[in-house]
């Protein structure tokens, strides 16, 4: 976990210097375009260390306060100038802002004042990336609502669906479903999700959306195929895993968002089944949401674990079945 860590330290340190220097060049064509910018940012430095020798070196609080006063009114003044002057040259006043990945912590990993710092989501997701995520979580990039498209699902009625609904039409009910669970996130009324349905009908892609977009609220996701998380945990139970301790077992239960693909393909064992029920029970009384999505129907999965695991899907999911024909075939 320290190589982990310590790459993630990288990242932030590579990401910070960059938004830095992005800032310090801009500012060096802005001087050379208007040198006045510079004789008042000049000045406001200045003022800004006149404000904090007061409050260290002048012990009269009310001589202090009028100081502090006074600099603060000619500090409000080279700022209107400064204003002033972006405007005549058409820059938005936050063109010298950094663009900090993160505007939570400002690229550094960590939130809060000194004596109650704390990880800031950013970095768990990193390391929840690294731990679990890997490849998937770098699709959402592809695979997000905006590049969600629709008409690639047929509006044809079959006797088959065992439905009303069109795929198309049911793709849309469910995305629906899903923007809502989202918007809905940190109500502790909403459900979690089940994706249940053959393959290349767009689950995983759905549940892509759903984690980009959570992610983007600021909340950590947590991704994973069951059969990989099983052996991850079953690794860990045996003392065998050098990928991850024992905080990073306890974002199963702690991560905002848990999603667990392809439910049902792993190979099964009662440890499993236990491990299984422990997740889904523990974070249900938590609270914590999940977004299962599976090949198999509701009867499958009684058969393939047990019947406490499908009573607790049943009783806080709200279960999508999506159907139609295999997309990845169609697209061939």
């Amino acid at each position: 976990m320290q190589d982990i860590y310590r790459r993630i330290q990288r990242e932030y340190e590579e990401s910070r210097s960059k938004a830095l220097a992005e800032v310090d060049a801009r500012k060096k064509e802005l001087y050379e375009r208007e040198p006045e910018l510079a004789k008042i940012d000049e000045e406001i430095q200045k003022q800004g260390l006149e404000i904090t020798k007061s409050v260290i070196f002048v012990d009269d609080d009310s001589k202090r306060e009028e100081i502090i006063r006074e600099l603060n009114s000619v500090m409000d003044r080279l700022k209107q100038k400064k204003a002033e002057i972006f405007a005549k040259m058409g820059i938005p006043e936050d063109y010298l802002k950094p663009s900090f990945s993160c505007s939570l912590c400002e690229d550094t990993g960590i939130v809060g004042s000194i004596t109650g710092a704390k990880p800031c989501n950013c970095f768990r997701q990193k390391v929840i990336n690294y731990t679990y995520n890997q490849a998937q979580i770098f699709n959402l990039e592809r695979e997000n609502f905006l590049t969600f498209d629709e008409s690639v699902f047929s509006e044809e009625k079959k006797p088959a669906y065992n439905s009303d609904k069109s795929p198309r039409e049911n793709i849309r009910m469910i995305r629906e479903i899903a923007e809502k669970f989202v918007e809905r996130f940190g109500e502790k009324e909403t459900k979690s999700l089940m994706f249940t349905g053959g393959t290349g009908l767009g689950k995983t892609f759905l549940s892509n959306c759903v984690a980009k977009a959570v992610m983007d609220a600021g909340y950590t996701v947590l991704y994973q195929t069951a059969g990989l998380l099983m052996d991850l945990i079953m690794d860990y139970r045996k003392g065998d895993s050098e990928r991850f301790d024992a905080s990073q077992y306890e974002e199963l239960f702690e991560v905002d968002l848990l999603i667990i693909d392809d439910l049902g393909t792993e190979n099964v064992t009662e440890a499993r089944r236990s491990e299984l029920f422990n997740i889904l029970n523990t974070r249900i009384l938590k609270g914590k949401k999940i977004l299962i999505s599976t090949n198999r129907d509701l009867k499958e999965l009684v058969n393939f674990y047990d019947q406490r695991i499908v009573s607790r899907i049943l009783g806080n999911f709200q279960i999508c079945r999506f159907f139609g024909s295999d997309l990845r075939l169609a697209s061939k």
